[in-house]
């Protein structure tokens, strides 16, 4: 084969290399950018008006070796009416905290978070649990047919109903 076959074998093989990776990256939707709230009808003093997501592509293991492009963070800002409030989500993870002093006699206090695909949609899951107190935070993303990042977002406390919104943000 010549030289100018086989540098054109050689693109046609980077090219589709490209293309796979790209494909691969493709597997879950990509929430990065910064979306606004569309509905003006729902209250924002406690809904963010403006979230701001930058979801990373990994493509090497903690070892520098190549792995198949991955989403496994979110770095999420939200705005707020009162302020702004940052958060990072581990993709593909559980996790939480205890806190509490042991053989004080103090109660402990925990927290959960568990963050996974199911399909296309991504599930953040949050708990607070204090003595008389249990707060339990779902919310699950999507991108619409429209490429609007949707969110039901589900509120629970003891003795009370859940609280379910769907909000609808567009990219800005």
């Amino acid at each position: 084969m010549s030289s100018k076959g086989l540098c054109a074998v050689w693109w046609s093989w980077l090219l589709v290399a490209t293309l796979v990776v790209g494909a691969a990256a493709q597997d879950k939707p990509d929430f990065s950018g910064r979306w606004v709230l569309e509905d003006s009808q729902q209250p924002t003093r406690d809904l963010p008006r403006i979230v701001t997501i930058q979801q990373p592509v990994v493509r090497t293991d903690a070892f520098g070796a190549p792995k198949p492009p991955a989403f496994l963070a979110l770095n999420v800002t939200r705005e707020f009416e009162t302020g702004s409030r940052s958060e990072v989500y581990y993709i593909g993870t559980e996790g939480g905290t205890v806190s509490g002093v042991g053989g004080s006699g103090q109660p402990h206090t925990r927290s959960r978070v568990t963050v996974q695909w199911r399909g296309d949609r991504l599930h953040i899951d949050t708990a607070l649990y204090d003595p008389g107190l249990r707060i339990e935070h779902r919310e699950v993303w999507w991108l619409d047919g429209r490429g609007r990042l949707q969110m039901t977002v589900v509120d629970q406390q003891p003795g009370a109903e859940a609280v379910t919104r769907i909000l609808t943000y567009r990219r800005q």
